[in-house]
């Protein structure tokens, strides 16, 4: 599968390696954790294991039951697994739990989703409705993603505000659809710098 990796705007600043602190990067994710898509744990694995701290940042609330380990599962369990809707995968690698827990899991509409909406109107209202602007012009010619851009928005603004609460220095995402398109919102929404992976079944959307 070739992979092809979008940054923008700035770099990271990192200070000495006599007084460097972990970074600390937020990955986001359609959904997580997702059997199909092991690829994206083990990178986060290997990023921690180069002294950076990872907050996952799962754009669909979590799914039903997901404290089912891999290990023992059906060869039926594990073919449901892959036929289901993913919203409601619940086989995972035990190496995801550690993830899970602290994952930054909510439901698509709540009223700290609106209190998101009303902090970025009041405080920087020029960025969100610009980013609310593009995310429609760029994905006027899919139905799909428009839709689903416009019923994520309201949660990119709160994960944009988890992210400057939390210190995060830089958004990454998985998958050039709407994963690519929150960080570019988080982006705009408070300056950190973004970079996204696009994969091969990018290609087969829209």
């Amino acid at each position: 599968m070739n992979d092809a990796a979008a940054v923008a705007v700035k770099p990271v600043a990192r200070s000495d390696a006599g007084s460097r602190q972990m970074l600390r990067v937020a990955y986001v994710v359609s959904r997580f954790p997702k059997l199909t898509e092991t690829f994206i744990l083990y990178e986060m694995q290997a990023m921690e294991r180069c002294r950076v701290n990872v907050e996952v940042f799962p754009l669909l609330p979590a799914g039903s039951g997901a404290q089912t380990s891999i290990e023992g599962a059906s060869l039926g369990a594990k073919l449901r697994e892959l036929l289901r809707p993913a919203a409601r995968n619940y086989i995972m690698h035990p190496e995801a739990r550690a993830y899970v827990e602290r994952a930054h899991y909510g439901p698509l509409a709540s009223w700290e989703i609106a209190k998101a909406q009303l902090h970025y109107l009041r405080r920087r209202p020029r960025a969100y409705l610009g980013a609310l602007a593009t995310l429609i012009r760029a994905n006027w010619g899919s139905r799909r993603l428009l839709l689903g851009g416009l019923a994520l928005f309201p949660r990119m603004a709160l994960l944009a505000r988890k992210a400057s609460g939390l210190g995060v220095e830089h958004i990454h995402a998985h998958f050039a659809t709407h994963p690519a398109a929150a960080a570019f919102v988080i982006h705009r929404l408070t300056g950190i710098p973004f970079s996204f992976t696009a994969h091969g079944s990018d290609l087969h959307v829209d």
